[in-house]
């Protein structure tokens, strides 16, 4: 099995503005009003979402800010390296890889 018949099994398209490819799995259907939110937020956000995400050789994850958490699972393939920076820490980055010991 190569990229392009993984990403054709699991439906995974381009994201755009961030880079990759994905596909949403799971959006709840409970809603948290922007008000209601602790960090400035430009619209309403469903209380829950799960995507599948997948980077190419081809492709790349964009630097970008995250205003809530993630929780990220690695199947397959090459490790990634992730580059946390978080807002009164100093950056550090996290290895997603099959060696777990």
């Amino acid at each position: 099995m190569d990229i392009q018949d993984i990403i054709e099994k699991l439906g995974l398209s381009p994201l755009s503005g961030e880079g990759g490819m994905f596909r949403r799995t799971y959006l709840s259907t409970q809603v948290i009003k922007k008000e209601a939110l602790s960090i400035p937020y430009p619209e309403d956000k469903p209380a829950g979402s799960a995507i599948m995400y997948m980077v190419t050789p081809n492709c790349y994850s964009r630097l970008h800010r995250l205003p809530t958490d993630e929780v990220y699972h690695f199947y397959l393939g090459s490790p990634v390296q992730l580059l946390l920076i978080p807002p009164e820490a100093e950056p550090f980055t996290v290895t997603l890889g099959q060696d777990i010991m």
